[in-house]
């Protein structure tokens, strides 16, 4: 083919690396960006505030890092299984009564009981996508069919 075989000079091959590198490395970052945001969440009719006794919701770690905010717990209710995690972290505002959801990872916790190890989620999320303010944190349960909203009594300020 008379394209494979035209020869490039270096200058034009130089600027179509450097054009090839910068895209690349424009979209990992807006892809990271994106994996940090806050997304506004409205409660769906379904959705139930957790009442049940059966519920365990736990916050490991609060770590805040410049502008980044770093959560990690894990939630489960007792006698089920877990086999993947449906869950994440919701932030409550206290000012504007808005709720926030946060995109998780599922994570192995030791600190959980030992049948329940799966339960773990991690978030990292950039603070400066919210308002100042004080935010309960709560966390949304949707496995296994179901889609509970269960309060940690947790609070950040950001």
């Amino acid at each position: 083919m008379k394209l494979l075989e035209k020869e490039v000079d270096k200058k034009t091959y130089v600027k179509v690396l450097i054009i090839l590198i910068v895209f690349v490395l424009l979209l990992v970052v807006l892809e990271y960006v994106s994996f940090l945001k806050c997304t506004k969440f409205n409660l769906e009719k379904e959705t139930s505030l957790e009442a049940n006794s059966k519920m365990v919701v736990h916050i490991d770690v609060l770590e805040k890092s410049g502008k980044q905010e770093l959560i990690e717990g894990y939630a489960y209710l007792e006698g089920e299984p877990i086999e993947t995690v449906d869950s994440y972290f919701v932030l409550k505002s206290e000012t504007t009564g808005d709720y926030y959801k946060l995109k998780t990872v599922q994570v192995r916790n030791t600190n959980a009981p030992e049948g329940y190890r799966r339960s773990g989620l991690k978030t990292r999320f950039l603070t400066s996508f919210l308002n100042a303010g004080r935010y309960e944190i709560y966390v949304l349960y949707k496995n296994n069919d179901n889609n509970l909203l269960a309060d940690t009594g947790i609070y950040i300020d950001l």
